[in-house]
């Protein structure tokens, strides 16, 4: 009977502790559950940031990837006109000026128009290699386009003032050649010596023309009168007097005594 009391009052401890338990555990699991997922989200919440910060990275800096198997190296207009530039130089030296004049061309046509050093370059070539074929127009033409896109390339100058000089156009000669001395400061003597002489040759072709210009005019008698007239008489003879080879000359002025015997009358 005392174990029965002693069991009969032992069960309300054992049923509250199970209680206790029962309504606990859940509590905890759903608490641990909390967490759990919480910290789940923080750390989704920081490696999505950072999956957007890598793809941001990535947007703004792009790699590029090269198949170097199939890359071809494409030459540029100026890139092409200089190789054709060349070939037309060497072909000038092999004197194969018809082939060169080919090459200077295609090099003129391929050159962008904004290159304009170059293409003063290229024009002078072809100047130089019409120079050698004696074609004097054609050698004046280069050059002139060669100033126009260098007006200080004073090779082009030299050869064009050559071209003119055997052309015979000596004053645009001269005018290169002076052009020619003032960019050189004056320092280059043969430069100086080439221009005096076109100088000397355009003045003697002035002078000429000159001369052919004017016309012989016979003086007229009023002329020869004042001439003669301009003669003083002679003191030596006697007035209105004259020895002329022993014989005496009334008829004949004073004034032309000494004329006449320089003359041997």
């Amino acid at each position: 009977m005392a174990a029965l009391n002693e069991l009969n009052g032992f069960k309300p401890s054992w049923l509250k502790w199970h209680i206790l338990v029962a309504v606990g555990t859940p509590i905890v699991i759903g608490i641990g559950y909390w967490y759990v997922l919480k910290r789940n989200k923080q750390i989704g919440s920081k490696d999505t940031k950072k999956e957007e910060k890598i793809k941001e990275n990535t947007i703004h800096r792009p790699t590029v990837e090269k198949d170097f198997s199939t890359e071809v190296k494409v030459s540029s207009p100026l890139e092409r006109a200089q190789e054709l530039k060349n070939s037309g130089n060497k072909l000038y030296l092999a004197k194969m000026y018809d082939d060169a004049i080919r090459c200077y061309t295609e090099a003129i046509e391929m050159c962008p128009k904004e290159e304009k050093d170059t293409l003063s370059t290229y024009y002078q070539n072809r100047a130089a290699a019409y120079e050698q074929k004696n074609i004097l127009e054609d050698v004046i033409k280069d050059c002139t386009s060669a100033l126009e896109y260098n007006p200080r390339y004073t090779k082009a100058l030299q050869r064009r003032a050559k071209a003119a000089e055997r052309n015979g156009n000596l004053e645009q000669s001269l005018q290169d050649v002076t052009a020619v001395c003032i960019l050189e400061n004056f320092t280059n003597n043969s430069s100086l010596i080439t221009a005096d002489k076109i100088l000397k040759q355009l003045g003697r072709q002035h002078a000429k023309e000159q001369m052919l210009k004017q016309k012989l005019v016979t003086p007229s008698k009023h002329f020869v009168k004042s001439y003669l007239s301009s003669f003083s008489n002679n003191p030596l003879l006697p007035l209105n007097k004259s020895h002329i080879n022993g014989h005496v000359n009334t008829e004949i002025p004073l004034r032309y005594e000494i004329k006449l015997l320089i003359l041997g009358c």
